[in-house]
């Protein structure tokens, strides 16, 4: 390899590199592995599978995607405490993270009402606004994962922090709404 082809291939790889890297990139490590495991859970259908390519993909990749699962969050690391909100697609829910004891609000999001509407967009902009937000006004997001039918949003937990209840249940003076203003 010429030297001039050797200097374009390592720039390449410390771009690249950078933007694996970069919580802000599309092509972040997590949204990678994001992808590959929403790929194997949306391809691995009966039907699908008919697909000869989509068959060999599923099985060449099946080992990596079962190990992927084995080391990301997942619903069974958590003990769920109590419903503490529910809306048109899904429900909030305070759960104790089973090896840290840390308490957290979690939002489950069912795949087919999102999509049933065509609203899954603001799934992504909630999740990018509470990951890469520092306000201490807005929620932290824990983490983030799928399974076969829900998305998860694990997020910390702030007690009387529902802004919408608050306002169905009380009366709110002028200093109260300053504040969340």
């Amino acid at each position: 390899m010429s030297p001039g082809a050797e200097r374009r291939l390592e720039s390449q790889l410390r771009m690249l590199e950078s933007m694996i890297r970069d919580p802000r990139s599309d092509i972040r490590l997590e949204s990678l592995l994001d992808s590959v495991n929403a790929l194997a859970l949306d391809l691995n259908h009966p039907a699908l599978r008919k697909n000869k390519n989509i068959d060999a993909f599923l099985n060449r990749y099946e080992k990596a995607v079962n190990r992927l699962r084995e080391l990301q969050v997942r619903l069974d690391d958590f003990d769920r405490i109590k419903l503490i909100g529910k809306g048109a697609y899904g429900a909030v829910q305070l759960v104790r993270h089973k090896v840290s004891k840390e308490v957290y609000a979690m939002k489950k999001l069912s795949k087919f009402e999102m999509i049933k509407r065509s609203d899954s967009a603001f799934f992504w902009e909630e999740r990018d606004i509470m990951a890469f937000s520092n306000s201490p006004w807005i929620v932290q997001l824990c983490c983030a994962f799928q399974d076969e039918r829900y998305l998860y949003l694990v997020m910390e937990f702030m007690a009387g922090g529902d802004l919408v209840t608050l306002t169905m249940n009380y009366d709110m003076p002028e200093d109260w709404a300053f504040l969340h203003c």
